[in-house]
């Protein structure tokens, strides 16, 4: 299959897969100038004439289902359905990002307020989708993706056409019983087989989670006990919900995701009262420098209400304050997620980025934030600051200019546009410059030196 058009249209150009009947393959679709990757599946059978006149019967009914789907953005939208010689294709949306795996390892435990925040974001997607009357059938940490465009959660690989799969599955007599959908760690026992129900979905959606607070795979879950509380740092009320999402039998589960979620909203509403007291404390503590202390706290609110971007620019300040510079671009990252528009966010990225001599991502983050705020003097001194440092005089001194144009009394940026004057050799604009910064910050030895080092070199010149 690979290098074949099918349809004329889609370029197969890599193989993703075999699954039961059913064969997955990266494609291009060549209707689209920039060749827009999609993926294709391809459902075989044995050409058994009564099997294809009902599979094409119920391939084209089920697919109505599944197009409307296609209408909640975190959602993988089925494209287009056909056959072509006598074989049934699927079509979909290729999500470009990474699966859930790669968040759930064993070294990095989720917070609650992680599990609170995934649990919501699936939850929702799933609301939707029940309400189309669709069971996904399969959830998985593989078959939820990170889009790298947005970050946000996408639900795919829906196990559409079962009656179809497992009529051509029968068909080519590989078992008496229909062809089980699902990954078994995350379905639930009492789910295998029989008519499927929303509850499967919700069992699978609170095994992740489990996973993700315990850093332990599904097989190596002892639920019945309840001993992976042990390795989880969460409260008991969020353990009560993910024990009813999992319960061994479906009827004593959630019966509708609306339940959970309407759970996971009091959850959220007591985190958020319980991390501002942890907030209050380490404000205080960092009013005072004491900035260690100060971080511990902002962590533990943090670990209960991740949702406030301003504790998570505090905590980027502190960590850089600390010199953790690494560590503070991650937290001003999810500062930034939850609040794009903040400038602060973007500048003091920038600053943690630079202290990394990571000059390049650093100028990018001081524009994005004189772009969200024009007037915003630390941003502009800070871009001619970085400008100056890399020998870029002549970019520099607008961004001076204009700081020193909305703060006359600025004298550090005073000090700087002279000290780029001077390396311009427009030594009398650079004086000029010192004196203003001699004369707004007294005290300011740095601008003092420069100003008697200066002064004596004129001398000298004009002798």
């Amino acid at each position: 299959m690979l290098g074949t058009t099918i349809r004329g249209r889609y370029k197969i150009i890599k193989s993703l897969g075999r699954v039961g009947v059913c064969e997955t393959y990266l494609a291009e679709d060549k209707y689209f100038a920039d060749k827009l990757q999609c993926v294709v599946k391809q459902l075989n059978h044995n050409h058994n004439s009564a099997v294809l006149q009902i599979v094409r019967r119920l391939f084209d009914t089920e697919a109505k289902i599944f197009y409307k789907l296609g209408n909640h953005n975190q959602v993988q939208r089925l494209l287009a359905h056909f056959e072509s010689n006598d074989e049934f294709y699927l079509v979909q949306e290729f999500i470009a990002g990474e699966d859930l795996t790669s968040e759930i390892t064993p070294e990095r435990r989720w917070s609650e307020a992680d599990a609170v925040t995934f649990l919501e974001d699936v939850l929702e997607i799933l609301k939707f989708v029940h309400q189309q009357n669709v069971v996904h059938r399969d959830i998985n940490p593989q078959n939820l993706i990170r889009r790298y465009n947005d970050r946000k959660l996408v639900l795919i690989n829906f196990s559409p056409f079962k009656g179809i799969v497992n009529l051509i599955a029968n068909a080519y007599k590989f078992g008496s019983k229909t062809t089980t959908i699902g990954t078994d760690d995350y379905m639930g026992n009492s789910l295998q087989g029989g008519k499927p129900r929303f509850t499967r979905d919700i069992h699978a959606v609170g095994m992740i989670a489990i996973q993700g607070v315990t850093g332990l795979t599904p097989d190596k879950l002892e639920l019945d006990d309840g001993s992976w509380r042990e390795q989880a740092q969460v409260t008991s009320s969020l353990t009560t919900i993910l024990e009813k999402m999992v319960s061994s039998h479906f009827r004593s589960r959630y019966q509708d995701v609306g339940e959970v979620l309407f759970d996971l909203r009091k959850l959220k509403k007591a985190q958020a009262s319980s991390a501002a007291v942890f907030f209050k404390r380490g404000k205080q503590l960092r009013r005072l420098e004491k900035y260690p202390e100060a971080l511990a706290y902002y962590d533990k609110g943090i670990h209960l209400n991740s949702y406030n971007f301003r504790a998570w620019f505090y905590k980027g300040n502190l960590l850089r304050k600390l010199q953790r510079n690494t560590e503070a671009i991650a937290a001003y990252d999810k500062a930034i997620q939850l609040k794009p528009d903040y400038p602060d966010s973007w500048n003091n990225r920038g600053i943690a980025l630079w202290n990394l001599s990571r000059h390049d991502e650093a100028i990018d983050c001081f524009d994005r934030a004189i772009r969200l705020k024009s007037d915003y003097v630390e941003a502009l001194y800070n871009k001619g600051y970085a400008l100056r440092k890399l020998s870029r005089y002549s970019e520099a001194i607008p961004y001076y200019n204009r700081a020193i144009e909305l703060k006359p009394d600025y004298a550090v940026a005073w000090n700087n546009l002279g000290m780029v004057l001077e390396k311009l050799q427009q030594y009398e604009e650079a004086l000029a410059a010192y004196e203003k910064a001699a004369e707004f910050g007294p005290d300011y030895q740095a601008a003092l030196e420069n100003l008697k080092r200066l002064r004596e070199r004129w001398q000298r010149l004009n002798l």
